[in-house]
């Protein structure tokens, strides 16, 4: 399989792994109540983070995306395709478009989150071939 096709099937499963992060964070929101951004922000990280970066280190163990480059080129990716998914998402489910201020909030929370992924999964990936040559 050609190198793009891979990368933007990473991108989406990416897109897809920080928007379900988001939703799960929203979702304790709506359990635990309080300040909105002070409860689905930190789950969002932990999950959006620990999702990205199991899936990166699977896609550079298992040789589909073999370089850094190329898994940061799909955590990049991942944010115009998350807000492919993201606009019509909300309005099936609310009724109208979103502000543009939601998808600049979707980017600063994605952008670090991927990055962050990005770099665990490499360095988990250069640890376990350290440690076996």
């Amino acid at each position: 399989m050609r190198m793009f096709p891979r990368l933007l099937i990473a991108a989406a499963l990416v897109a897809a792994l920080d928007l379900a992060a988001l939703v799960l964070g929203f979702v304790a929101f709506n359990l635990v109540g309080g300040n909105q951004l002070r409860v689905q922000l930190p789950v969002a990280l932990l999950l959006g983070i620990a999702g990205v970066a199991l899936l990166m280190r699977h896609l550079r163990g298992r040789g589909w995306l073999p370089s850094t480059l190329q898994l940061l080129a799909a955590a990049l990716l991942a944010l115009p395709l998350a807000a492919a998914l993201f606009l019509p998402a909300h309005r099936v489910l609310t009724g109208y478009f979103s502000a543009w201020s939601n998808l600049v909030a979707l980017w600063s929370v994605q952008l670090p989150m991927n990055l962050v992924a990005t770099l665990l999964a490499v360095s988990a990936w250069r640890a376990a071939t350290d440690s076996s040559a």
